[in-house]
């Protein structure tokens, strides 16, 4: 038993040591791909911009926190760390042609186009939802005078 608990720590270790000096070492061309993808689509620097929006919050709710404290923070504190895990998740989800595709994509005049009106869509769309989701809210209530929800249960 012993020696079947020594064989897994150390195969624990071995891995553990060698998915580090993987992680360590430089990025797939994966990686590098899905990081220019994350570059021309405007993420990265939203990932900056959360960085300082987390920030904002954090000193608001601690106002007895000096402010050298914060400045300190945001020197210290970067998006780089939100970027790798992002970087992952598009890896995990598209293949290395299919990010080349989109990167290509974004730098066309249509896809700059898109991610200029994007954010602009994006809140539009929001407003549309709301709207939507009060419209069947109405629906709903109106249905429910004359639905005969007994007769249902059986």
């Amino acid at each position: 038993m012993k020696k079947v608990f020594v064989f897994v720590v150390s195969a624990l270790m071995l891995i553990v040591s060698a998915s580090h000096q993987v992680m360590a070492g430089e990025p797939s061309e994966a990686e590098k791909i899905a990081h220019e993808l994350l570059e021309v689509s405007g993420v990265i620097k939203m990932g900056g911009q959360i960085t300082e929006q987390l920030i904002r919050h954090q000193k608001k709710n601690m106002p007895d926190i000096p402010e050298q404290f914060w400045t300190e923070v945001a020197g210290e504190v970067r998006s780089e760390g939100l970027n790798r895990k992002i970087v992952a998740v598009y890896v995990k989800h598209f293949s290395v042609d299919e990010m080349k595709a989109i990167v290509a994509f974004y730098k066309t005049s249509a896809g700059k186009k898109y991610l200029d009106k994007l954010p602009e869509i994006t809140k539009e769309s929001i407003a549309a939802g709301r709207l939507w989701n009060r419209e069947v809210g109405v629906q709903i209530a109106e249905k429910l005078k004359t639905a005969d929800l007994k007769s249902m249960k059986k």
